[in-house]
């Protein structure tokens, strides 16, 4: 009975998580000249007054956006309606150097750099989605002690959610940094997958709460079952 009550809504909410991390860990960019929806963090009004200088994607132009992704970015040059050029897909710890348009032959260019040690922390959401659907499993698997599993199992995953939040607020802080460094009229803000990564956070920590709620109210009902049992055994037998 216990099982019954909480086993479907930790089911719900353990399986909305996931879906939240799943979008949150596809990020960008998807190829190497297309991003998605589900970046960390967006900067835009650049209008041309910042140029990427680092190689691999829309090299010395001016560019109009970039958006960061979990796996790379992906920068929208001047009269381009899309974010064409990106970097080589799945590469989890990159590197961007920027400086302004007019930096060429001039020593005294504004230079900002986000190096792989800003970037390579972000794969921990996909190290979260992992252990989220490792918890998922076990809810599916009818015992006590693998409910307890279970609740321990969304715990940590919820601590790596958490972590993998907080390394995307970097992410997205150190961008603005970078971009307001060389064009301070730029406007940074965060994007789709920073909020998705936060708000599977308290479902991830619910789910961890409903199971283990469950396994110790089912516990309970079969103690109760066993000692009603005995005390019925060790009853005498009237003809």
């Amino acid at each position: 009975m216990a099982r019954r009550r909480y086993g479907v809504p930790g089911l719900v909410t353990g399986a909305i998580a996931i879906v939240l991390l799943i979008l949150a860990t596809i990020s960008m960019p998807l190829t190497n000249h297309k991003s998605s929806v589900f970046e960390i963090a967006r900067a835009d009004r650049l209008d041309g007054n910042v140029v990427d200088v680092t190689g691999g994607t829309d090299n010395q132009t001016p560019l109009m956006a970039i958006k960061y992704g979990r796996w790379g970015y992906c920068s929208k040059p001047v009269n381009s309606n899309s974010y064409s050029e990106c970097t080589n897909p799945l590469k989890y710890d990159y590197t961007q150097i920027l400086t302004t348009s007019n930096a060429q032959g001039n020593s005294n260019a504004d230079v900002s750099t986000i190096n792989k040690s800003w970037t390579r922390g972000l794969v921990v959401a996909a190290v979260a989605l992992i252990v989220s659907v490792i918890a998922f499993i076990l809810t599916f698997i009818p015992s006590v002690a693998m409910d307890v599993v279970a609740s321990l199992t969304y715990f940590v995953a919820t601590l790596l959610a958490l972590v993998a939040f907080i390394l995307d607020l970097v992410i997205f802080l150190k961008a603005r940094s970078a971009i307001h460094h060389v064009y301070g009229n730029g406007r940074v803000i965060p994007g789709a997958g920073f909020y998705l990564t936060l708000i599977s956070i308290p479902f991830l920590f619910f789910s961890s709460i409903i199971v283990c709620i469950g396994a110790f109210r089912l516990r309970k009902e079969k103690k109760e079952e066993r000692l009603y049992e005995e005390k019925v055994g060790s009853e005498p037998a009237y003809v």
